[in-house]
């Protein structure tokens, strides 16, 4: 696992051992250790003769932990982690979008749709997180915000803002792909750039 660089998908890389109790519990306490040497000595061993490690790798080995503990059904824990991140680098929008995630997971999507507009409020240029903020708040029932979050990354008409709207709260939500076919036919000339009929 490397921390010392910055990376961001070091989480994503180990994901698939998420299968195996005992990788989760060796990982866990490999991270655990990093995180407790490094807040002592900015090392990640103290034994290690090795030079000390910027800030930014107790940085991103607190992100790790937090993802780590969100997936493994301990959002308390992971928000403790986040949140340390956050208070020590609160312009890292990566940080705003796991802890989001750690709200959805724990079910508070109203909070996880308030923490994503956070993360996009730092970079309201970036389409993805866009339209991230706008799922999180559809998710929420912010329908109004999700609309002028849509109008913010569109350009055809609001028309077009409703339809993105509307299709990424249909893709996102299994439940709501039945309507999908009542709603093509209103959709449908939105999707062109006409207004409906």
């Amino acid at each position: 696992m490397n921390f010392s660089k910055g990376c961001p998908p070091t989480f994503t890389t180990v994901k698939s051992l998420y299968n195996d109790k005992v990788k989760v519990s060796i990982i866990e306490d490999l991270v655990v250790g990093y995180e407790t040497s490094l807040n002592s000595c900015r090392m990640f061993n103290q034994n290690d003769d090795g030079k000390e490690e910027p800030p930014t790798t107790l940085l991103w080995v607190q992100y790790f932990l937090a993802q780590h503990y969100n997936i493994i059904g301990q959002q308390t824990l992971a928000l403790e982690y986040i949140n340390t991140a956050i208070e020590s680098t609160p312009t890292l929008i990566e940080l705003f979008l796991i802890k989001a995630k750690i709200y959805k997971h724990a079910g508070n999507i109203k909070e996880a749709a308030q923490w994503m507009d956070e993360a996009q409020a730092l970079d309201t240029a970036d389409r993805f997180i866009n339209s991230k903020c706008a799922k999180y708040m559809l998710k929420a029932g912010l329908v109004k915000e999700a609309e002028e979050m849509c109008s913010k990354f569109t350009r055809v008409s609001v028309c077009l803002s409703v339809c993105l709207c509307v299709l990424l709260y249909v893709y996102s939500n299994p439940i709501v792909v039945s309507l999908s076919v009542s709603l093509s036919v209103s959709v449908g000339g939105c999707v062109s750039g006409r207004e409906p009929e």
